[in-house]
């Protein structure tokens, strides 16, 4: 994701690459996995009830404003939007593969938080007010998954393009601190629980994983056949 050091050649980081993403991806499967069952199980209701009434004790209307445009970055339709807008900017740096990609993280994202809202069907918690239009379940948060695996994917792409480490590193750890922020604007909305943020975080990273393994496969599999065999 980050390009190889002058010791690597291509075919050792993407078996770099794929060996750390089937266990980050693991890791976060299960975090995702413990928290749908604990939610489906009720064991979280108190701890999640008594982290939502701590949060609505830090509203205020000067917030409110801030918070409101920091959670719309992560509405589904922003998110599709900021999507096409960035192929069409870097549409000559980025191949038609590469935006087939892209198109694929965010479509398969969508399916996969759709499946598991259905799955688990949790209520919305009952805000104090209407500031935010909410429908369908509650867990996990779209908002917080979809984040988590838009923008890091976004800063992943850019930073391909981009020489200097320190500014790819700067620049994907920003893409994931937003996806952070954003999760945490849900909560401050009182739109969503603890554990439906916290989930839609690790079922973000889950899949941000599984699609950059599948990647770096690819990638691998394009190598000629005696790279292949490098390491």
């Amino acid at each position: 994701m980050t390009g190889t050091t002058p010791f690597e050649t291509p075919a050792v980081e993407h078996r770099r690459l794929i060996r750390r993403e089937t266990i980050l991806g693991a890791v976060f499967l299960g975090i995702s996995a413990v928290l749908m069952i604990a939610v489906l199980a009720g064991g979280t209701q108190q701890f999640d009830r008594r982290a939502w009434d701590l949060f609505q004790k830090l509203r205020s209307d000067s917030l409110d404003v801030l918070v409101l445009q920091i959670t719309g970055l992560g509405d589904f339709i922003s998110l599709v939007v900021a999507s096409i807008g960035l192929a069409v900017t870097l549409r000559y740096a980025m191949n038609v593969r590469v935006l087939g990609f892209l198109a694929a993280c965010i479509v398969g994202g969508r399916v996969l938080h759709v499946l598991l809202r259905s799955i688990v069907d949790r209520p919305r918690p009952v805000a104090i007010d209407t500031l935010w239009a909410i429908d369908a379940s509650s867990f996990p948060s779209g908002h917080a998954m979809m984040s988590m695996v838009v923008f890091p994917t976004f800063a992943l792409l850019i930073a391909e393009q981009i020489p200097q480490a320190r500014v790819r590193t700067g620049l994907v750890v920003s893409a994931f601190a937003l996806a952070a922020v954003i999760g945490v604007s849900r909560l401050y909305l009182g739109v969503h629980y603890v554990t439906d943020v916290v989930a839609g975080w690790s079922a973000g990273l889950f899949w941000l994983s599984a699609c950059w393994e599948f990647r770096a496969q690819r990638l691998r599999r394009r190598e000629p056949a005696g790279m292949k065999d490098e390491g």
